[in-house]
């Protein structure tokens, strides 16, 4: 159950940035915020499950990472943590 976790969030990951590099040119930067705290929580709820992130996980995560804009500073420190555990 724990590695299917880990499948389910990475293929989530994935299709979150697919979605945030499709609609970087577009002017919905709240739907943007919304897609990215959506995947920022989903993703430390699966974490919290799993006991942790696979590499490939991890990696995928680390993209969403480096997407979060400094307006948000809560789930930037979210981030920071399961990145970091």
């Amino acid at each position: 159950i724990k590695q299917a976790s880990m499948t389910l969030v990475k293929m989530y990951m994935k299709r979150l940035t697919m979605e945030l590099k499709s609609n970087r040119n577009s002017d919905r930067e709240s739907s943007q915020d919304s897609l990215l705290l959506q995947g920022v929580h989903f993703a430390y709820r699966a974490h919290q499950f799993a006991g942790g992130l696979d590499s490939e996980t991890l990696c995928a995560f680390e993209e969403i990472r480096q997407r979060v804009p400094g307006h948000l500073v809560g789930s930037r420190e979210l981030l920071a943590c399961i990145a970091s555990s």
